[in-house]
């Protein structure tokens, strides 16, 4: 796990992360951001092999699933989410068909993430070593 230290002060109304991923692993959280409070967040991960983005900017608990799409098959893929207020795009590679799923996740539009909150990968889990290798660029 890598936690981020965000410099500046970011829009509370737009998102864009993009990760460049290879794993075997069919679930683990990739990215995590939380308001000062928690009570809200966005978080990027793999669930059963897909990826998905769970969402809480203030009005209660949403998800956004790119459900025809595995990334747990082993080979590189470029995954990215883009928010614009509260409409949420997950893309592989450049997007298009079956590669994007777009969808408006709640009513609110901002959330404002605590500067130190941003986590990359995941810790392991009791009994699990941690395999997540990262490089910051």
């Amino acid at each position: 796990m890598l936690r981020y230290q965000l410099r500046g002060g970011g829009s509370p109304r737009r998102t864009h992360i993009q990760l460049l991923l290879r794993t075997r692993s069919s679930s683990g959280t990739l990215l995590s951001m939380t308001s000062r409070g928690a009570n809200e967040y966005i978080i990027l991960e793999i669930i059963d092999g897909h990826l998905l983005v769970r969402a809480n900017l203030g009005d209660g608990a949403h998800s956004l699933r790119l459900a025809s799409q595995r990334v747990d098959g082993g080979q590189w893929v470029l995954a990215s989410l883009h928010r614009h207020d509260n409409l949420f795009t997950l893309r592989l590679e450049k997007g298009g068909g079956s590669r994007e799923a777009r969808a408006w996740l709640g009513n609110r539009r901002e959330i404002v993430v605590h500067p130190s909150s941003v986590l990359l990968g995941n810790g392991p889990t009791p009994g699990q070593s941690a395999d997540f290798q990262g490089k910051t660029v």
